[in-house]
């Protein structure tokens, strides 16, 4: 296993200690900048990703709004 295999991996606990008042496009560009990308990177990255999976009306979103579901869809941030 190399070191950016290693950077690939990632854990998800059942229960993630996402910041509840925080929009869900805060927290993944939080999360994301916890793994090295800059603010620009981060939210152009994630923006595409949030089209993508369909879930831009989230993006403003608190994430103390979300099911238990959608709370472990969006503490995922892409590579």
């Amino acid at each position: 296993m190399t070191a950016d295999d290693v950077a690939q991996l990632g854990y998800l606990p059942e229960e993630r200690g996402l910041y509840k008042k925080m929009k869900v496009g805060e927290q993944a560009v939080y999360l994301a900048r916890l793994k090295g990308m800059t603010k620009a990177e981060a939210v152009s990255r994630l923006k595409d990703w949030f089209e993508r999976w369909e879930m831009t009306g989230w993006w403003n979103k608190k994430v103390e709004e979300l099911s238990k579901e959608w709370r472990k869809r969006c503490s995922s941030s892409p590579r």
